[in-house]
């Protein structure tokens, strides 16, 4: 809807009232409605959103999972929901179904390991945003409706295995990377 209708809509009762239970239309500022607008928003990526509209449609998606979290026991999500999630740096919707048995891991990106999150979606592992104040809550409702492969990004996370044990840093050991091979570091940044 135009910003302004919205506005109108959301200022006076007698019209929310009429919309929503005369007219059974939904409203999206109600929180109730928030697991259904989450689904809706990720099907636009489907009609193939412009990158022009990406950073709005990331920040009404942040809002809608910060309004799914609002109340105190949110509506559960149905077992199979479409989600909004970043691969390879791209914004692509992934639909996710209990019945997928095989489906690899989705990380539940929450801005607190900024590294991790851009590292896992530059691996192609699809990387879903909430914000920080919904994150814990969506991880657990999403795992109790579609299954149990969803994973928050958390700094203790990643390994590094070298030889086919864990690499512990420490000052003792000899620099990976000496004075001659600086382009080396360099390189892998990129």
């Amino acid at each position: 809807l135009e910003r302004s209708i919205r506005d109108v809509v959301e200022a006076s009762e007698p019209v929310r009232t009429a919309l929503a239970g005369e007219l059974g239309k939904r409203l999206w500022n109600d929180p109730q409605n928030a697991a259904l607008k989450i689904a809706s928003l990720s099907e636009m990526l489907g009609d193939q959103l412009s990158a022009a509209e990406h950073d709005s449609f990331r920040k009404a998606y942040r809002e809608a999972w910060l309004q799914w979290a609002e109340p105190e026991k949110p509506r559960p999500f149905p077992p199979s929901i479409g989600l909004a999630v970043d691969r390879s740096g791209r914004l692509c919707r992934l639909e996710v179904a209990k019945s997928d048995v095989d489906r690899e891991t989705i990380y539940i990106a929450d801005g607190t390991s900024q590294m991790l999150e851009h590292l896992l979606g530059a691996l192609g592992a699809p990387v879903l945003h909430i914000p920080v104040a919904a994150a814990e809550r969506a991880a657990a409702a999403l795992r109790q409706a579609v299954g149990s492969t969803f994973s928050k990004i958390a700094p203790g996370m990643l390994r590094v295995t070298l030889d086919g044990a864990d690499f512990q840093p420490s000052e003792d050991l000899a620099p990976l990377v000496d004075e001659d091979m600086e382009w080396l570091a360099e390189l892998s940044v990129l």
